[in-house]
């Protein structure tokens, strides 16, 4: 992550509200990145794997104020906070998707963070179940595919999220940059998410 990271430092944006949100919200997925693999390094899962849905929430929201929102609707946005219903999931990921097909796999691992870990989010079923065969032993119950799934998520939308960044500043040369570092760094290999 950090040849990633290193590759946005001191990026400025075109200005305007568009822009501002869209980076903002994008920003934002990558902060929780970071504190996803901060917490799964200090052995605190559960909490690591319920950033899964805001990172991912975050990124969506980024994206589709970037590519999707009108400019009356981002003004209205900054200034109440209401989003019209526009980020209820089926808005967001149709919008998208619309874009163009390159979202297709954003929308496939968008849904299937919603469908498995949505409940990690607010501490739900999942979590306490996993702790009821400790009997009552306080530790981090997750099993290593559950973890490894999560450092999979995070990853893919960390990427996402940069690359996304890279086409809201309009650098192309930037969204090629950050696709061979992914791949020099095999986004989806384990063993380089945990040593990075």
């Amino acid at each position: 992550m950090q040849a990633s990271d290193a590759a946005l430092l001191g990026k400025q944006g075109p200005g305007g509200v568009k822009a501002s949100l869209a980076l903002s919200s994008l920003q934002l997925a990558q902060e929780h990145t970071q504190g996803i693999f901060l917490l799964l390094q200090r052995g605190v899962q559960s909490s690591a794997i319920a950033l899964l849905r805001p990172q991912i929430e975050a990124a969506a929201r980024g994206a589709w104020i970037w590519h999707c929102a009108p400019d009356d609707w981002c003004v209205k946005y900054a200034e109440t906070g209401d989003d019209g219903r526009a980020f209820r999931k089926d808005s967001l990921l149709n919008g998208l998707c619309a874009v163009g097909p390159r979202f297709l796999n954003f929308q496939k691992i968008y849904n299937t963070v919603i469908k498995h870990f949505h409940d990690y989010t607010h501490g739900g079923h999942l979590q306490v179940m996993a702790r009821v065969g400790m009997n009552g032993a306080i530790g981090y119950p997750q099993n290593n595919q559950t973890l490894f799934f999560c450092a999979v998520m995070a990853r893919f939308t960390d990427f996402f999220a940069k690359q996304e960044t890279a086409s809201a500043l309009g650098d192309d040369v930037l969204v090629r940059h950050l696709g061979e570092i992914a791949v020099k760094h095999h986004l989806f290999d384990m063993q380089n998410q945990v040593r990075e």
